[in-house]
This record gives structure tokens, C-alpha cells and sequence, in this order.
């Protein structure tokens, strides 16, 4: 399924802090496994530029519950290694 608003969400990335301290980071047009399409040998996957990002963050926030918040951050300001 393609990202309808995808030009929107290049340049950012989107963070989902846990409320316990920590988070996970998902990164607009980096490599991306969620959103590679299903092969039929799980083996055969390839990533491809993430364009879910934002979903991937609040997925995870859902699935952490009460107290998680996702935060929007512009790529530039990510460390070189999460830049995509």
C-alpha cells in the first residue's frame, strides 16, 4: 500500500518514547522490512525506503500502552548513522 502523504513526511523522522525511558526511531526512506512486500520464502525478504514511518511509531506507542508518545524529528538532526 502506498503513502498518499509521503512527500509530507520526508525529512522526518518519528520517535516512539516509551515511558519508561528509551524509544525506537523510524526513519522516512531508510531500509525497512514492515514495509517490503510479502515474498513467499520468508528468507527472501528485501527491505525497502520505509514509507510508513509515522505508523511504525504508533503502532509501537499502542503496544507500549498508557504514558508512550511518538515525536516528530527532523531528519537533520538525527545522528549520521539513522540519516537515510
Amino acid at each position: 500500500m502506498r503513502n498518499d502523504n509521503l512527500d509530507q513526511e520526508r525529512g522526518y523522522a518519528y520517535m516512539a518514547v516509551s515511558p519508561n525511558g528509551g524509544g525506537n526511531t523510524y526513519v522516512t526512506g531508510r531500509p525497512c522490512l514492515t514495509c517490503a512486500p510479502c515474498a513467499s520464502d520468508p528468507n527472501n525478504i528485501r527491505p525497502v525506503p520505509c514509507e510508513w514511518a509515522r505508523a511504525h511509531a504508533w503502532n509501537t506507542v499502542r503496544n507500549w500502552g498508557a504514558g508512550a508518545y511518538v515525536q516528530r524529528i527532523p531528519i537533520a538532526q538525527l545522528p549520521p548513522e539513522l540519516q537515510p
